[in-house]
């Protein structure tokens, strides 16, 4: 099984080394359960199924975004934007994991608050977890609320928190959670397409917070 890409722009197609099954294909970035062709000499029928993805180190896994999630469980949570010099960005690619948001995406590290912590709390635990960092300030940056009420929830907030490091602490880090970790340009960042898009948008704010300004006076 493999992936070819050399179909059209912006598609790719999973092809399977036998004549009887075709897989369609489709644009990258749209939901990753597709439609599989098999025909046989009395019959033709389509099934969706999850669309097999090449990980980072060669080997195939299940991509669970859209259309294969298990149950999902919003919660507060804290999430750290870790800068670099030049407007770069530590960032996390999340695990293949049927349980959780955005999997196979590009994000922050950070995670759910647990019951009793306060948003400190749950930030320094989620970053020992995931970086086994400890020793850094990070600063409130800003929140961004998602209203769940269609499915019977409420609001749910994202507190991002952000601090600057140098390149030298990058090999201080371990990393505990998730596929891989990856710095990028802002620019690079912001112009893939496997991106937490809430996060894409606390990166998008930080990176500019220096130029946005009101264009009317504060009430």
């Amino acid at each position: 099984m493999r992936f070819d890409t050399n179909d059209a722009p912006g598609a790719r197609r999973l092809s399977i080394a036998t004549p009887a099954v075709n897989w369609i294909a489709l644009p990258c970035g749209t939901a990753p359960s597709v439609v599989m062709e098999c025909t046989t000499k009395f019959m033709m029928r389509r099934i969706w199924c999850p669309v097999p993805v090449s990980t980072y180190g060669g080997a195939e896994a299940m991509d669970y975004f859209l259309g294969a999630e298990n149950v999902l469980s919003p919660a507060d949570a804290t999430a750290a934007i870790i800068a670099l010099p030049g407007r770069r960005y530590l960032m996390q690619l999340r695990d293949q994991k049927p349980n959780i948001f955005y999997p196979g995406h590009w994000g922050v590290f950070g995670g759910a608050i647990d019951p009793g912590e306060t948003r400190g709390e749950g930030l320094q635990r989620e970053l020992q977890e995931e970086l086994s960092l400890s020793d850094i300030g990070f600063e409130p940056f800003t929140r961004i609320t998602i209203d769940f009420s269609y499915c019977g929830l409420g609001d749910i907030v994202r507190h991002y928190f952000s601090a600057e490091i140098e390149d030298s602490m990058l090999a201080r880090l371990r990393l505990g959670e998730g596929q891989e970790m990856k710095v990028f340009g802002a620019s690079e960042l912001l112009s893939m397409q496997r991106v937490v898009p809430y996060d894409a948008f606390a990166i998008w704010m930080h990176a500019t917070k220096d130029v946005v300004r009101f264009n009317r006076p504060l009430p």
